[in-house]
């Protein structure tokens, strides 16, 4: 399983005024505290000057990847030709203008991706729109030889709609039926709920089997504990070897 670690965010109080401080030590520690957990760290700001700032403050760090996180085109292009190493971008969708726009970028850096089952009317209603939405992707981004993608099924919270993780899940199995990759955000699920842990959990265990990847908190001990062990249940852990270790280091 792909961890994407989501906390460094712009959209979280603190880590916004971090950065508007341009306080390293804060976003340093933010990123080394991903290091033994996530493959990808994710880093979303509103400006390209923010955006530059952050990858030169983390990058460096080492033991994961960078997930460069904007809809914007000239945040990308220049997030893209700042970072060093493997880069994931977050998000294409089905949106014509952010597929001529972003899939270039992705090809002539060789990005992997996260691609958001949406496009000009919005976040499509039922799990087989969302699903035809991600093979219109598939489609454009195997024309330009882009096989990294990761299929984002949309996860809607509960708390506005309660069909909203049954939609999720049932998109979830098209795509993998499909033979596509998946990602989900995990924390979305729980927006507005109390003890949003819970729900979160229970999400991921539902949605476990149909998942290569998902963005989540890394800080979370429940989840990652959750996860290390629907790895070892669902044959994903070899004789439970990372579940083993992960006990062996408390």
């Amino acid at each position: 399983m792909i961890l994407i670690g989501d906390r460094i965010n712009s959209r979280i109080r603190n880590v916004k005024r971090a950065i508007k401080r341009r306080d390293e030590g804060y976003i340093r520690d933010l990123a080394v505290k991903q290091v033994n957990t996530c493959v990808f760290v994710d880093l979303f700001a509103e400006e390209k000057s923010d955006m530059l700032w952050l990858i030169e403050i983390v990058e460096p760090i080492g033991g994961f990847k960078l997930c460069i996180d904007t809809a914007d085109v000239d945040i990308l292009d220049s997030a893209l030709s700042a970072c060093r190493g493997e880069v994931m971008v977050n998000s294409i969708s089905g949106e014509e203008k952010r597929l001529s726009e972003f899939i270039p970028l992705i090809k002539e850096y060789n990005a992997s991706c996260i691609a958001l089952c949406m496009d000009e009317r919005g976040i499509p209603a039922t799990a087989e729109e969302r699903a035809e939405v991600g093979s219109k992707v598939l489609e454009r981004c195997g024309e330009e030889g882009i096989e990294e993608v990761y299929f984002d099924p949309l996860v809607l919270p509960i708390s506005i709609n309660d069909k909203n993780g049954l939609t999720t899940l049932k998109t979830l199995e098209i795509l993998k039926r499909m033979d596509m990759k998946t990602t989900m955000g995990l924390t979305n699920i729980s927006y507005g709920l109390p003890s949003p842990s819970n729900i979160e959990n229970a999400f991921l265990a539902l949605s476990f089997r149909y998942l290569d990847s998902v963005i989540l908190n890394p800080w979370d001990e429940g989840i990652i504990e959750l996860l290390r062990a629907c790895e070892a249940v669902s044959g994903r852990d070899k004789f439970c070897r990372n579940y083993l270790s992960a006990y062996r280091r408390v």
